[in-house]
Parts: C-alpha cells; sequence; structure tokens
C-alpha cells in the first residue's frame, strides 16, 4: 500500500513529539547514494516551548559495518554530522554509535536491495476543477514492479526544478507482493518545462515502522488543528530512550523533462 506523508525530507523532523522532560532526537542516514550519509542531532523540548528543537554539538559517532568497516562522523554546522567518503553497500547491516554526554545511544539498520522505477510520464488534464490537483497542466505517473516473495519498503520523493517537494509517499507490500505498480501523483500538476527527478527509496521493515508511525502523528496534528499533545511518538530503533531513527536506504531514480504530449 502506499501512505500519504507531508514532511520534509533528509531535513530535520521537527514534529511535536509527546514528552514532557526534554529527550534526545538522533536521525541518521546511510545512502547508497555518494555524500548522502548523515546525522541530525537535537533535543526536545517541554509542551510549554513548541519548535524550539536545540541542535546538539559535540556528539561523537561512528557507523560500523558487519565487515568491521568503521567510520566516523564529522560535525559540520551545529548538530549536523557528516561522512562524505562514506557511500553505503547493498546488503550490509550498519551499526551507528552516538555518544552525548558520556551516554552512548546504538541503533542498527541495513540496505536492502533497490526496487528499479520501470517508467515515468506525464498526461496533460485540461483542468477545471477545485484545488491545484486539478489546474489545467501535466500530472505524473510513477511505474516500477514489487519483487514478488521479498518483503519490500520504501518511499517516493519528487523533486521539481531541484526544490524537493514537500509530501512524499510510503510503500510497503503487504497486499501488492509481485504486482506492478501505478502510482499517480495527485497532489498538483506540471508545466512544460519542468525538470522532475523521481527517486525510489529503499528501507528495512524497522525504518519503515519509524515513518509509519511518523505519518499517525503527524495525521493527527493535522485533524486536531496542530495540537501537539499527539497520542504517540513514532517508534524508533534508537535504545536508552532516544526518539528519532537510523536508517540504511537504497536509492533508485529518473529524471524527466515535461514536454508538450496532449
Amino acid at each position: 500500500m502506499i501512505l500519504p506523508l507531508i514532511m520534509g525530507c533528509e531535513e530535520v523532523i521537527n514534529i511535536e513529539l509527546k514528552n514532557v522532560e526534554p529527550r534526545l532526537v538522533i536521525e541518521g542516514v546511510i545512502s547508497d547514494q555518494p555524500e548522502h550519509s548523515w546525522f541530525a542531532v537535537s533535543k526536545t523540548t517541554d509542551y510549554f516551548e513548541p519548535n524550539d528543537f536545540p541542535m546538539i554539538s559535540g556528539a561523537f559517532i561512528t557507523v560500523t559495518d558487519n565487515i568491521g568497516q568503521v567510520d566516523t562522523f564529522t560535525e559540520v554546522q551545529p548538530g549536523i554530522y557528516s561522512a562524505p567518503d562514506l557511500v553505503g553497500q547493498i546488503g550490509r547491516t550498519y551499526n551507528a554509535s552516538v555518544t552525548v554526554d558520556s551516554i552512548t545511544y546504538t541503533a542498527t539498520s541495513s540496505i536492502p536491495a533497490p526496487i528499479t522505477i520501470d517508467s515515468v510520464r506525464t498526461e496533460y488534464q485540461e483542468g477545471g476543477g477545485f484545488g491545484p490537483e486539478e489546474d489545467e497542466g501535466y500530472r505524473l505517473y510513477v511505474n516500477f514492479t514489487d519483487p514478488p516473495d521479498i518483503p519490500n519498503y520504501g518511499r517516493l520523493k519528487i523533486t521539481l526544478n531541484d526544490s524537493l517537494l514537500p509530501d512524499y509517499y510510503l510503500y510497503d507490500d503487504d497486499f501488492t507482493d509481485g504486482n506492478p505498480i501505478e502510482y499517480d501523483y495527485f497532489n498538483q500538476v506540471f508545466q512544460i518545462g519542468d525538470s522532475l527527478t523521481i527517486e525510489y527509496v529503499s528501507m528495512d521493515s524497522v525504518t519503515f515502522d519509524y515513518f509509519r508511525t511518523l505519518v499517525s502523528v503527524t495525521a493527527y496534528e493535522e485533524d486536531n488543528g496542530g495540537d501537539p499533545a499527539a497520542p504517540a511518538n513514532p517508534l524508533t530503533n534508537w535504545n536508552n530512550d532516544a526518539l528519532g531513527y537510523f536508517g540504511a536506504f537504497s536509492v533508485n531514480l529518473r529524471t524527466l523533462i515535461v514536454a508538450e504530449n496532449r
């Protein structure tokens, strides 16, 4: 199934979490794409200080894979850590270690084989309906095939003219194992000359569970007028009571320039 999720992608995810005492939030990514492995370390605040997420400097961060290779992350700006030479390898498992104030937090994630995008295309619509998705322009369609007999989890990301669109979609194959999938991006239309980059990001089940439960938290806030008293925090794979996630991703991407095809 594909689930809609509105949030920034590969940015610090500042949602209102359910807690009173400040807690550490660690977001970490290992990718098979060059210069796409990073960590963001911050801290939540209490109910009376919403939208204030102080970044944490001075963390010591390493990632070790299952063949013993160790990479150390360097702080490149307050609370943001990078290892530009680290390129994740499909099939490997990565163990992350983050030490802050003498407490070490650990998490594990594996890079699955990527799902390949079969095709991308746009189709013209005349418009005249209500909302930006019903304007005159070109709708985007993305096709991929789910590999059979293998649990698959992922998300689709779309970049328009170098700007990442603020919504993307989670996918799991609970009801579509082995099937061809056609994804219709229905939130807006595009115009002739627009440059689109479409990415399918494959992830393991633990990372998917974080984003799946994040959907529930963000949906609760939207349905309740931004009420930060969410029913629960998203699931996490960090120990020692840290929030956030550590995910290892493989990426398949396609590009498209929108052309007239009425």
